[in-house]
């Protein structure tokens, strides 16, 4: 069997990186391993691993009962496109865990969550805008690729594309508010729908808000946080967050 260096050629994968996140070339690796928490790189460094697959790998890489799960269904077969004996059993696990989970989907990754979200939300509510927070990641397709940098003098709520090759028929759809800053975002949305003619009370929302104070970064007032835990329950808009 012919083998190929790694860095050989490297080239022949776009921007060298997997999705839109790509470290700096002066700081970049190739990884050779992982094994729990730590990462091995071609050049023979252990890492510690704080990315952890952006998610999943929560309890360390080669954990020993997952690496023996897989080897026993691999023998059976991976990929069906089709349903399994597995999933359903997963999915009643998740629910009695969950309490909140009435019904369990699916998907790939985390962009294909929040892209499945929008739609289902479009669809429930017949309204076309989504309100996201400058600087939150929500996944690599054309929705979510919005205001991921934060820019001073901003024009919001007018959301600016993260990458070249994205409609602008999908950014009218899409609203930006500042990150951690609840008194603009309601004035935004109270604008919003006043310029469409509807009140921000008039329907029940498919919105999901953000921890009160969405972040770590500040927190709000007593008063804020019974504010902020109630309006989003009543916008007209979308808002989907990220788990991350």
């Amino acid at each position: 069997m012919i083998t190929y260096p790694a860095t050989a050629h490297a080239e022949l994968i776009p921007g060298n990186c997997f999705g839109t996140f790509k470290l700096p070339d002066e700081v970049a690796f190739v990884t050779d391993r992982g094994e729990g928490s730590n990462l091995w790189t071609t050049d023979g460094r252990r890492l510690i691993d704080f990315v952890l697959g952006s998610g999943p790998m929560m309890i360390g890489h080669a954990h020993p009962r997952v690496v023996s799960a897989i080897q026993e269904q691999a023998v059976r077969g991976t990929t069906f496109y089709a349903m399994n004996d597995v999933a359903p059993r997963l999915a009643a696990r998740i629910a009695d865990m969950v309490p909140c989970a009435e019904a369990v989907k699916f998907v790939g990754d985390g962009a294909e969550a929040t892209f499945y979200s929008l739609r289902l939300a479009r669809a429930f509510t017949g309204r076309d805008l989504v309100l996201k927070f400058e600087g939150a990641y929500h996944g690599h397709h054309d929705y979510a690729l919005h205001g991921l940098n934060p820019a001073h003098g901003t024009n919001y709520p007018v959301a600016r594309p993260d990458s070249a090759g994205i409609p602008g028929e999908v950014s009218s759809t899409i609203l930006v508010a500042p990150y951690n800053d609840l008194e603009t975002t309601t004035q935004l949305i109270n604008r919003c729908c006043h310029d469409r003619g509807f009140s921000p009370a008039s329907a029940a929302s498919a919105a999901t808000p953000a921890p009160c104070s969405f972040s770590t970064k500040s927190s709000l007032d007593s008063a804020s946080r019974s504010e902020a835990g109630r309006k989003p329950s009543e916008w007209s808009l979308i808002s989907v967050r990220s788990v991350r």
